[in-house]
């Protein structure tokens, strides 16, 4: 009897140490993020004027437009010397892909996101290749331009 006594304790006492490992919250460094932050700030800031000084050296465009409507931007150069772009896509099309329209209003999950409640007024930011479209459906009347980051 005292063998499975002691037994039910030890597994006990192991399954809350897991679940209070596994439970643990851990202390976010603001600083360190903060610091970190700003490190990357500089050296992004410090390659897009490079890049600019180089696009203007090899007249290469820092964005263009792209026949689908999307933007390609100049974000470095590979070990041969030719530029590098990132270009977006049609986001309709992604958003066929991956079922997004399902959410929107109308949609058979009856969700209704449109992203236009009061619960993500001034707290949702997109992110898209290039500068946003003022004239974009969903955005038109909405945009707020926070930040300008230079090419």
């Amino acid at each position: 009897m005292k063998s499975i006594f002691s037994r039910v304790c030890m597994v006990t006492c192991a399954m809350l140490l897991l679940h209070h490992i596994a439970t643990a919250q851990t202390e976010t460094k603001t600083s360190i993020l903060k610091q970190a932050a700003t490190l990357q700030a500089e050296k992004e800031k410090a390659l897009s004027e490079k890049l600019r000084v180089l696009a203007i050296q090899k007249h290469w465009p820092l964005v263009m437009k792209r026949p689908n409507g999307g933007n390609a931007i100049l974000v470095g150069v590979d070990n041969t010397g030719a530029p590098l772009y990132i270009s977006t896509e049609n986001n309709i099309t992604a958003a066929a892909t991956i079922g997004t329209s399902k959410l929107w209003p109308g949609g058979p999950t009856g969700l209704n996101l449109s992203g236009s409640s009061n619960n993500v007024k001034d707290r949702l930011a997109v992110w898209d290749g290039g500068s946003v479209s003022p004239t974009h459906v969903e955005l038109v009347g909405r945009l707020v331009r926070a930040i300008i980051l230079p090419l």
